[in-house]
C-alpha cells in the first residue's frame, strides 16, 4: 500500500451516526466554548467513545488535545 492509498480525503471518511453526537456538541459548547469541531475531531472522539483505537494526525494547533480531553469528560 502506498501513501496515496493509505490517506483519504475527509470526504471519503465514513460518517458514524452516534447517540453520543449530541453530547459531544453540548460538551464542546459548555466546557470549551466552541460552536463546532474542526475537520476530523468528531470522528476521532466518536471512535474513542465507542471503545475503538484512533490515530489523530493533525497539524500543530489543529485540535488534537481536544480529541482526548472532551471524551474524558463524557466517560
Amino acid at each position: 500500500m502506498d501513501g496515496d492509498d493509505f490517506l483519504q480525503s475527509r470526504a471519503d471518511w465514513p460518517t458514524v451516526a452516534s447517540p453520543m453526537s449530541h453530547d459531544l456538541h453540548a460538551t464542546l459548547r459548555k466546557h470549551f466554548g466552541h460552536k463546532e469541531f474542526r475537520a476530523g475531531q468528531e470522528q476521532v472522539m466518536e471512535a474513542l467513545l465507542a471503545g475503538r483505537s484512533a490515530l489523530a494526525l493533525f497539524p500543530t494547533s489543529a485540535g488534537k488535545s481536544l480529541c482526548y480531553q472532551l471524551p474524558a469528560l463524557l466517560m
